[in-house]
């Protein structure tokens, strides 16, 4: 029964109730039909318990079935690419809530925006980074180890990142550029948690070189960090993770 329907039937209610026990009693100025007044009491007596039986019937929609009202999204902000700092070999990205720096003692040489483009095979003219589609955030090199990150926009409801990161590797290995692929347990760095999967590769030399691949959402975009590095750098390769630190102003 609609909203209308019970809005009527409490009216009469309330009308009923004042005619029964509510209503001012005038002076009679003439004689009244006692039993006619009775009669007419116990016709609204039994309308009204007649309505009152009704809405007594009346089947309201289960606390699951009322309509559901999902909070205001939260807005993205606007993006904006990390900055470098090369005097202290450093990285900042206040967009994705991160920070790399490394040791003053640490040799780590940092990439311009070209060279990173190069090294990623992308061309500074292509829509894509020109629009921040995709953007070659930081490269760190040092002896042994190389540090790379990305971002590349993606519609908010996409795949996860694991998935993302599945896919991605997949591709590579069907290209020849890695092989032995392994998911990772997720790994947290500068607050985010990010999904992770290893690989292998051959070096120009012949020897093996270890991949680390890391991949999280932020927004409307994947964030994804690659650490390669070879045998002799274990310890290097896991020290410059530590180096990511959630963004801080100070």
């Amino acid at each position: 029964m609609n909203k209308k329907i019970c809005a009527i039937l409490v009216v009469m209610l309330l009308m009923v109730s004042m005619a029964v026990g509510c209503a001012p009693v005038p002076v009679p100025t003439e004689t009244v039909d006692m039993e006619a007044m009775a009669s007419a009491v116990e016709s609204l007596q039994a309308q009204s318990e007649e309505i009152a039986d009704k809405m007594e019937d009346l089947e309201l929609p289960e606390e699951s079935q009322m309509p559901e009202y999902a909070p205001e999204p939260t807005p993205i902000p606007e993006y904006s690419a990390g900055e470098q700092n090369a005097i202290h070999t450093g990285y900042a990205s206040e967009y994705l809530g991160l920070f790399w720096l490394a040791p003053q003692d640490e040799p780590y040489q940092l990439m311009t925006q070209d060279q990173m483009l190069e090294y990623a095979g992308l061309s500074p003219d292509n829509p894509a980074v020109q629009d921040y589609s995709i953007t070659c955030e930081m490269m760190a090199l040092t002896d042994g180890v190389n540090l790379d990150m990305r971002t590349q926009q993606i519609p908010i409801s996409e795949t996860s990142a694991q998935d993302y990161l599945d896919n991605f590797l997949e591709t590579m290995e069907l290209s020849g550029s890695i092989s032995s692929i392994e998911v990772q347990q997720p790994r947290v760095l500068a607050d985010i948690e990010f999904a992770q999967s290893s690989a292998t590769s051959l070096s120009n030399n012949g020897s093996t070189l270890y991949h680390r691949y890391f991949t999280a959402k932020k927004y409307d975009r994947l964030i994804t960090i690659h650490l390669s590095y070879d045998e002799n750098s274990t310890d290097k390769a896991e020290l410059a993770l530590t180096y990511f630190q959630p963004y801080s102003v100070e």
